[in-house]
This record gives structure tokens, C-alpha cells and sequence, in this order.
């Protein structure tokens, strides 16, 4: 689908008002970061890999890139919780979404604490699902999603991967 970046520069957005504007379509539904790359023909590090985390203060939701594994000792320290898991399946339903459909631009997933790991900003463009579809997607540059996570009640930004895979990127 997409060979290099020049394709892409035409319907990336810019702001946050640009989304609806650029929704793209698959011709399949995909669920995960891999099957999503394979679709739109793009570097697994332009992936956004948005995950719905569930502490004892509740539930936050944690914005890495693709290629990157979830560090939850980071998460703990950063929220400063003893407890952190990724959501349940049913803890997804009661947020009114479902695996394949989060991302930082659900209404209903805006009101919760976000967390943004700093390695998203090493990247051109981001790409993720939209409107709840699992065929539909955006291209967008990480300054749309810290625009977009502005509106949450608590922002935190910081590297929540594992630190290997860090070494290994000399991020």
C-alpha cells in the first residue's frame, strides 16, 4: 500500500482537526499492531500500540510505539501504585471499547490518565485505528497525539518499555 514516507505525507495529519478528514479504510479488519503493519505496508515503529492498563486507582491508558514491549515496573513508579495489569477483556466492555479499537482519540477512553512513552517522538508519523472500526485507520504526527492527550484529566510522559529493547534502540 504505502512505499515510502511521500506517500503518506498527503493525508497525514497535522492537527487534531484533520483526522476525520484522513480516515483511511482496509479492505480487512485487523486487531493487532503486527496484522495492522502488514495491511498498510509500514514499519512496525510508526504502529501506535494504545493499551488500557488497570491499577488500584483505577484504569489508564498507556500510548507506546509498536515495536516496543510494555514496561509495568515504569508504569507502577511513574503512577506510583503497587498494582498494574493489562485490562481484561471485561474491563474493556465496561469502557465501551474492544480489542483492536482503543486509541488516544476514543471520547470514551479520554477521560482516563494517559500515559505517553517518550520513544513516540523519534518517529516521523503514527498510525492507529479510528472511530471504533477495525478496518478504518489514521496517519497522524505524534505532535497530534500530544495535542489529542492534552484534553485527558492527568498526562504523564516518560519511557514505559522495556529497558533492554531501549538499549537495544539507543533510545
Amino acid at each position: 500500500m504505502y512505499k515510502n514516507y511521500n506517500d503518506i505525507k498527503n493525508i497525514l495529519s497535522t492537527s487534531i482537526n484533520e483526522l476525520n478528514t484522513n480516515v483511511q479504510k482496509l479492505d480487512r479488519d485487523v486487531i493487532s499492531c503486527k496484522e495492522a503493519v502488514r495491511a498498510k505496508n509500514i514499519p512496525l515503529k510508526n504502529e501506535l500500540k494504545s493499551l488500557v492498563i488497570r491499577t488500584e486507582k483505577g484504569f489508564v491508558l498507556l500510548h507506546i510505539r509498536g515495536d516496543y514491549t510494555v514496561d509495568l515496573r515504569s508504569v507502577k513508579r511513574k503512577l506510583d501504585v503497587k498494582d498494574a495489569c493489562l485490562a481484561s477483556f471485561e474491563d474493556l466492555i465496561l469502557l465501551n471499547v474492544r480489542c483492536g479499537t482503543v486509541n488516544p482519540f476514543r471520547d470514551s477512553l479520554q477521560k482516563l490518565p494517559q500515559l505517553i512513552s517518550d520513544e513516540i517522538f523519534r518517529v516521523d508519523f503514527l498510525s492507529t485505528n479510528y472511530n471504533g472500526h477495525l478496518n478504518e485507520y489514521v496517519f497522524f504526527t505524534p505532535e497530534v497525539l500530544l495535542e489529542s492527550l492534552k484534553r485527558s484529566p492527568k498526562l504523564f510522559r516518560g519511557y514505559f518499555i522495556k529497558e533492554k529493547e531501549r538499549e537495544m534502540n539507543n533510545e
